[in-house]
């Protein structure tokens, strides 16, 4: 009785718990359905998601490939009319050609096969006209698209280096020259070889692929089909391998203007290269570009003969095709004729393909090109004047003295290269020159003193408050105008590579030549020029070379007298030189500052000592002001440079 008992419990237990397990098998059931239904949406929406990414990843793709077509042809200026008319002028011609180049091949066969002499004799004539009128037809518009190159690039170039003469400071002291350099060769040449050949091939092919797939499908569709099918899958493979071209031509690119940085650098500083036994270290780093260029230069070969293996495809496409259409003509379906012009088409159409890809690639280098151009024009201009702006305003709260009262003055001046970076140079620096007045900066490197001749020439704006030059404010001064006030003599004199005559007068263009001599006797060079192979048409080599220390800095002297402006400048020109040549440069600058306002960097006190009045600039403002007598009895910083200069001396 207990068992029976026992067992209905068991069995109800048992019934109890499969009703569980059905009511939570129902419950799971529907979780797991409600899951994967998310899943699933949430699949579907990843999947749209993916398509709408890969749609917007592609329209940015053509949006860049039409921005860079567009830049490219931008720099074409005013010839780009011309250049559009004579370059479609051109494919429209060639195609036709090629379209009728096909005919009379058809035309040809036929009459053979069918023994039609009169068919023959018509068609002859017909390609010996077609001929002659082609040639005169594409005269003009080859005129009229080389014409617009040649122009186009001309302007180019004139663009560029214009545009970069009239670059700020700021850009060539962040920038290599090389970089500059390499902008006006490499990539203004990549442009112009897009321009001249590039352009032509790419649009000559197109034009010729879609007259012939045309063609092909009007004379026989099936035989057509074949080629067509073959062209579409090679221009696809073409499409992608553009992809890359255009990365690794970008890279081909900046490595090849490192190169040229590293060869500008071994040209300009040679007598350092040699003087410290640097060949073999500026070797390796000319090597190194050089490889590192090479390496970029043979990935776009690398890929561009990858690019072989489309060829595969049209010798198949042929061989079925010739055996197709032999077929055909076997058959009576077609005749030999149109046998001969689709085979004619073919080839047309395989070597626009073919030319395609490697075009690309070509266009693709010079998109990057461009934007190394673009990048330079990008790069603002310095401006005519600094009248503008926030900084006009606050050169409006000073009151700039009369000229025959200040020549020059600083009032309350603050400036920094880089304002995000942090402490500015020159802090609150205020002080005045007198006309005709001799003043010296003086003091620690890194206080401020050439930066401050830099700002009176305009190479940098102030950051904030006014600087009078002959009692106008600078931000009322056109830059030009305002540089015609001064004349720079650098520590180390830059010479151009050209004649010692040509040098002089860079000071002020159209001078007469017996002003250019009169300036050379002034400053002390004349008895050595003419002692040189050709006196003043003696060339002075790249920044120079040929002459010594001293010869430069007394033409660079010449070169300041003879713009006779009515502030000098001087970043004091006699530091590097031996003591005959300190002479005869001191002696110079003398007959330079008589009658001049002058301001004069210090790099050795002694050359300063009769100054008028000496500025010690110490952490970006004037720590003291005196003559020499007085700064060294104060015992401060002026008092401890020249007892640190005589300890020099003595030890």
């Amino acid at each position: 009785m207990k068992a029976r008992l026992l067992n209905r419990a068991r069995m109800k237990n048992c019934w109890a718990i499969t009703a569980s397990m059905r009511r939570y098998s129902y419950v799971s059931f529907r979780i797991i359905r409600n899951a994967r239904r998310i899943g699933e949406g949430n699949r579907l929406r990843n999947r749209d998601r993916l398509r709408n990414a890969v749609k917007s990843h592609n329209q940015a793709k053509m949006y860049q490939a039409g921005i860079g077509l567009r830049k490219l042809f931008s720099f074409l200026g005013p010839w780009k009319k011309r250049y559009f008319i004579g370059l479609f002028s051109q494919n429209v011609i060639w195609a036709v050609d090629r379209l009728a180049v096909a005919m009379i091949l058809m035309y040809l066969t036929n009459a053979i096969f069918e023994k039609n002499a009169s068919l023959l004799i018509n068609t002859s004539i017909f390609a010996i006209v077609f001929t002659a009128a082609l040639v005169a037809l594409v005269l003009y518009p080859r005129y009229l698209w080389i014409s617009a190159v040649y122009s186009g690039m001309a302007h180019l170039r004139e663009r560029v280096f214009n545009h970069i003469l009239r670059l700020p400071a700021a850009y060539f002291e962040s920038h290599h020259t090389g970089n500059a350099v390499s902008v006006l060769t490499n990539d203004v040449a990549a442009t112009e070889e897009a321009y001249r050949q590039n352009m032509m091939n790419l649009t000559n092919s197109l034009f010729e692929g879609v007259v012939c797939s045309v063609a092909m499908f009007l004379v026989d569709w099936r035989m057509a089909s074949l080629s067509f099918g073959c062209g579409v899958v090679a221009f696809i493979v073409t499409t992608l391998f553009a992809k890359r071209l255009r990365r690794i031509g970008q890279t081909a690119q900046e490595k090849m203007g490192i190169m040229s940085e590293r060869y500008a650098d071994l040209i300009a500083g040679f007598q350092v290269v040699r003087a410290f036994s640097m060949g073999k270290w500026i070797l390796e780093r000319f090597e190194h570009s050089n490889a590192e260029s090479k390496k970029a230069a043979l990935r776009r070969v690398d890929l561009e003969s990858g690019m072989a293996f489309i060829n595969s495809f049209w010798m198949l496409s042929t061989i079925i095709q010739m055996a197709f259409g032999v077929y055909l003509v076997s058959i009576g379906e077609t005749d030999m004729g149109s046998l001969v012009a689709i085979i004619q088409f073919t080839g047309t159409l395989q070597f626009s393909v073919q030319r395609l890809g490697g075009t690309i690639s070509r266009i693709q280098s010079a998109f990057a090109g461009a934007d190394r151009i673009q990048a330079v024009f990008d790069t603002e201009a310095e401006p005519e004047h600094y009248g503008e702006g926030a900084l006009a305003v606050n050169a409006t709260q000073f009151q700039c003295a009369p000229a025959d009262e200040t020549a020059v003055s600083f009032n309350q001046v603050c400036f920094a290269y880089d304002e995000a970076a942090g402490e500015p140079i020159l802090k609150d620096l205020s002080f005045v020159v007198k006309p005709g007045q001799v003043v010296a900066l003086a003091g620690p490197s890194g206080g401020g003193k050439s930066t401050i001749l830099k700002l009176l020439q305009g190479f940098y704006p102030p950051g904030s408050g006014a600087i009078c030059v002959l009692g106008k404010p600078l931000t009322s001064y056109r830059l030009d105008d305002l540089r015609r006030q001064f004349a720079f003599v650098p520590q180390e004199a830059w010479l151009f590579a050209t004649t010692i005559e040509e040098n002089i007068a860079y000071g002020r263009p159209g001078a007469s030549r017996e002003e250019i001599i009169e300036a050379a006797k002034a400053a002390n060079a004349h008895e050595f020029i003419m002692e040189t192979p050709d006196d003043y048409q003696t060339m002075v080599g790249e920044r120079g070379v040929r002459l010594s220390g001293g010869q430069k800095q007394r033409i660079a002297i010449a070169r300041a007298l003879l713009k006779d402006a009515p502030i000098l400048l001087l970043d004091e020109a006699t530091s590097s030189l031996d003591t005959e040549s300190e002479l005869l440069v001191q002696k110079a600058l003398e007959r330079l500052m008589a009658g001049r306002t002058t301001l004069v960097v210090a790099h050795r006190l002694a050359t300063i000592q009769k100054a008028d009045s000496i500025m010690t600039i110490a952490d970006g403002t004037v720590a003291e002001q005196g003559t020499h007598e007085e700064l060294v009895a104060q015992g401060g910083i002026y008092a401890d440079l020249v007892a640190a200069g005589r300890a020099a001396l003595a030890s």
